[in-house]
């Protein structure tokens, strides 16, 4: 999975995407000339059309979303994991990566959640998904830890 994706090509505007839409569903325009009239490329068009097979009646019932993809955790679920990993780390006792990875899949299995299969094989969860899991929680900081002193433990506050 890419971390951070760069678009090859600039975005289609979606109201002329759903006028254009319209056009060749109602008002049987050929998606040559639509595509032409409202620029918008005609694979997108197509692509759209192909999408939008029902009836349209408006320029309402034009779908023009992208679903993208399905979180593993709600907000919820990552805010405990947020919570439980600050608590860690608060206790001198923080989690690397792979700890966290491991723990993350442990939690998401714990409750029935729905896991991708590399997950099941790896008994943790991906690098990619830490990677987005730390950009979505800036705060936090995962990195491996260094044996703290006694002395240096009850120093700090």
């Amino acid at each position: 999975m890419v971390r951070t994706y760069r678009r090859k090509t600039t975005p289609v505007d979606k109201e002329q995407l759903k006028k254009a839409v319209l056009a060749v569903r109602k008002d049987k325009m050929t998606v040559s000339a639509a595509a032409k009239q409202f620029d918008v490329r005609i694979s997108t068009l197509n692509d759209w059309l192909k999408k939008n097979n029902d009836e349209i009646k408006n320029l309402d019932d034009v779908v023009v979303l992208h679903k993208g993809h399905i979180p593993v955790m709600d907000s919820e679920t990552e805010k405990t994991l947020v919570e439980y990993l600050v608590h860690c780390n608060d206790m001198y006792f923080g989690l690397s990566a792979k700890e966290t990875r491991g723990l993350a899949f442990d939690l998401a299995k714990k409750l029935n959640l729905k896991v991708p299969a590399s997950w099941e094989a790896a008994r943790m969860a991906g690098e990619d998904w830490l990677s987005s899991f730390l950009k979505r929680h800036p705060t936090l900081s995962i990195r491996k830890q260094e044996a703290t002193s006694l002395a240096r433990a009850t120093s700090f506050n």
